[in-house]
């Protein structure tokens, strides 16, 4: 199930009025604005990408703040092309490489409000490995969304990202604002990093594909088998 309101200059009313008596926790999270790429890093009002959604997936725990459509196809299947390539001349992984949108919430009539949402996915040994075409990150308690700058994810494939700990509290695992910032905890990291769909896309696909080593490196688990 997913909640989402449509955001323009004629409404600035960033709250998921219906989240309130369900879920209340959920709208702690203070819900920002979605900014187009700006190369100095210098965002203003200027930059705000009007009209877009803010929505929040119940099922996934997953939060997203962009427009229904973007143009950057393109992009993409050149970065998965060089990750495929990479992929097969360098590792055994067996992973496949998926682009993937947002998918249309229940009952939505048409609408697509996380569809702006552009990432491509590569599962390796149960642990989702993610290149965001966009950066969500808390700049103070306020999240934001800042289009066509490159973040990298990686959380257990059969887990969701943002996750509630043994005692309720639900952890919301976006960075603070900035490039190089990262959030880690509970085998869940999200990194910002340097790059944005101006970037070399091999440049991007090296950057991550170091990432994914990085994290197989550390994170992975000792395996017996019968086989032996």
């Amino acid at each position: 199930m997913m909640y989402y309101a449509l955001i323009d200059e004629n409404n600035n009313n960033h709250v998921l009025e219906n989240l309130e008596d369900k879920y209340p926790i959920f709208k702690k999270v203070k819900l920002g604005d979605c900014y187009i790429f700006n190369e100095k890093n210098d965002y203003t009002d200027e930059d705000i990408a009007y009209p877009f959604f803010i929505s929040f997936d119940k099922d996934t725990l997953n939060y997203h703040i962009v427009p229904e459509t973007r143009a950057i196809e393109e992009y993409m299947t050149n970065i998965r092309k060089n990750l495929k390539s990479i992929k097969e001349s360098r590792t055994n992984w067996n992973g496949k490489i998926t682009i993937r949108p947002g998918k249309k919430p229940d009952g939505a009539d048409g609408v697509y409000p996380a569809n702006g949402h552009k990432y491509i996915e590569i599962v390796v040994n149960q642990i989702s490995f993610i290149l965001e075409f966009q950066t969500l990150c808390f700049d103070g308690d306020t999240l934001n969304c800042y289009l066509d700058k490159i973040q990298f994810v990686a959380y257990p494939c059969l887990e969701t990202l943002n996750y509630f700990s043994l005692n309720g509290d639900l952890h919301i695992m976006y960075p603070n604002k900035g490039d190089g910032n990262y959030c880690v905890g509970n085998n869940r990291v999200v990194y910002n990093t340097k790059f944005n769909c101006e970037s070399d896309s091999e440049k991007v696909a090296e950057s991550f594909i170091e990432f994914i080593k990085d994290i197989l490196k550390d994170s992975s688990p000792k395996v017996y088998t019968h086989n032996d």
